[in-house]
């Protein structure tokens, strides 16, 4: 700093006589370290905001995969009890036979318990109580009212449940007897179950991710679960929630730690999913490449005022055989060293040369920095891939699938048209896995997944739904119209399978349903389809069932 003190002293008098040797070095030092520092700061800024930006996706990406998941999860817990309204027991007044077939129902529910309760509030039978046993009224009277008001399914937000005395959450359908709505059959889900979906999708441990009903209250969190559930959210965070379906906002967690938040709204439910992303982890790579660079500028720039000082302490003379190499320096030319007969001029020659490199080091570091940035919108798409995509067969998953078919319905009822959902099951699965291991039946879910795709249209989409269960869309068919390509996946899906050194015989049962007929929503086909395929299931094996015609 003294030696840039004492070149402006000198620098002031120009007007009135020559510069010395000293002044115009470090003038020439200046010239050289100002460009590089100014693209630095330039690729500080840009790498800071890139990193925000990647961050900010990730965690956008994360909340919108972990809300379709617990969409997924409800939609299936309220299929099972719209199915399980249809029972005889309940169209014959029968409630003990009720009771023992929800008891044996409730294992493949996505709920903990069972209620059933008549118009007037009062709980008729409960799964977690034996039948007969006194029961308390309704836990939510204002769910079941718009259930029954509206005569369709309804999710409550969180509340206390009259029989457990815990949180919970509960799917609530109409049960019709005779076309009126008789009773409302429920199922309570503890947040617990909630839990697993939070966690899968999470990209880092350190991320809090929290669910939270329409009325900004704690559902289910992967941190500190039992200390914040049925607590509302952070005040920060509940306020942007109500006012846009998703969003970034920098907010403390209710343990204080300071995160910046991406949040998902549910349009078929209105739950938000927050994943939280803390501040002193968001960014650390970003800044400690940034920390580094601001350290090497300032460390170059000192190491040059240095040398400077010690050049102009030597130079005495022959500074115009140095011109050349300043404007080559200037135009950003590389500056080879030229042998002058001074020692001292030969040094500042050799100084300008070592400006050049660390100029063309700059541009390099930057041409690095435009790669990485383009490595990391890479991985970002990548990462939006496997969130839309099964991992096993990389078919669609159940949210592309939802999501595909709900736009394909959009477009049925504005231009007319037909579409035809197929629901795949496949038999005797669960015996590859317990005889051979989930190996075998991971490669047996490859090769069913390979004829699936193999046996229909190219403009058809095909998904994996879960487990050992599929989906098809088949565009402009109806489901008799569809019926030969249905017949010919019936028996191509039911041929034997060679996994490596193993002949595997298992079959398939499809359901077919298809809009308008069968449903106007993604629900009601999926819905309908499901309801086909078990019945093409209770006719035996390798079969197919068309909703409304019956089964082959």
């Amino acid at each position: 700093m003294s030696a840039l003190r004492s070149a402006g002293r000198e620098l002031s008098c120009l007007g009135v006589g020559q510069a010395s040797v000293r002044s115009c070095l470090l003038m020439l030092l200046v010239a050289c370290v100002l460009p590089a520092t100014l693209v630095a700061a330039v690729l500080i800024v840009d790498a800071y905001h890139e990193g925000r930006a990647n961050a900010f996706e990730r965690g956008t990406v994360s909340s919108r995969a972990i809300m379709g998941e617990v969409d997924d999860m409800l939609v299936a817990a309220t299929a099972g009890l719209q199915a399980l309204a249809t029972s005889p027991s309940l169209a014959a007044g029968d409630l003990a036979g009720f009771h023992a077939q929800a008891l044996r129902a409730l294992p493949a529910q996505a709920g903990n318990n069972i209620v059933l309760s008549d118009l007037a509030g009062q709980q008729l039978l409960n799964t977690l109580v034996p039948f007969g046993a006194p029961l308390p009224r309704h836990g939510n009277p204002a769910l079941q009212r718009a259930v029954v008001a509206t005569g369709q399914p309804a999710v409550s937000d969180l509340f206390t449940g009259g029989v457990t005395r815990r949180p919970l959450v509960a799917m609530e359908v109409p049960v019709l007897v005779d076309g009126r709505v008789s009773y409302t059959l429920a199922t309570g889900v503890f947040p617990e179950r909630f839990a697993a979906a939070l966690s899968r999708s999470r990209q880092r441990p350190e991320w809090v991710v929290v669910l939270f009903d329409r009325t900004g209250t704690v559902v289910s969190r992967t941190h500190l679960p039992e200390r914040y559930v049925g607590q509302k959210g952070a005040p920060a965070l509940v306020a942007a929630m109500a006012q846009a379906e998703q969003g970034v906002v920098e907010t403390p967690t209710l343990e204080g730690t300071p995160v910046l938040a991406a949040f998902s709204r549910s349009s078929k439910t209105g739950w938000t999913v927050a994943v939280g992303i803390p501040e002193q982890t968001l960014l650390a790579r970003v800044q400690r490449w940034v920390a580094w660079l601001a350290a090497s500028t300032v460390g170059v720039l000192l190491l040059g005022l240095v040398l400077a000082s010690f050049i102009a302490r030597r130079v005495a003379g022959a500074f115009a055989a140095l011109v050349p190499s300043a404007e080559a320096l200037g135009r950003g030319e590389r500056v080879q060293p030229v042998q002058l007969p001074l020692r001292e001029a030969d040094t500042v020659a050799r100084a300008l040369a070592r400006a050049s490199a660390l100029l063309q080091t700059r541009t390099h570091e930057r041409d690095l920095a435009a790669h990485a940035g383009a490595a990391a919108r890479a991985e970002a798409q990548r990462m939006t891939h496997e969130a839309h995509h099964d991992a096993l067969t990389q078919l669609a998953n159940r949210a592309l699938f939802h999501k595909a078919l709900r736009q394909h319905l959009a477009a049925c009822a504005r231009h007319g048209g037909h579409l035809t959902v197929l629901y795949v099951d496949l038999d005797d699965f669960k015996p590859v896995n317990d005889l051979h291991g989930h190996q075998v039946g991971d490669e047996l879910l490859c090769s069913f997944a390979a004829r699936l795709v193999a046996g229909v249209r190219a403009t058809d989409l095909v998904a994996r739904l879960g487990g050992d269960e599929f989906a098809v869309l088949l565009q402009g068919l109806a489901p008799q119209d569809a019926k030969p390509i249905v017949a010919a996946l019936a028996e191509r899906l039911s041929k034997p399978y060679a996994v490596r050194d193993l002949q595997l015989r298992v079959s398939a049962c499809i359901g077919v349903a298809g809009c308008p007929d069968n449903g106007r929503t993604a629900e009601e086909l999926l819905a309908a389809a499901d309801a086909a395929m078990y019945t093409a299931k209770a006719s035996g094996k390798g079969r197919y069932s068309i909703s409304g015609f019956g089964g082959l």
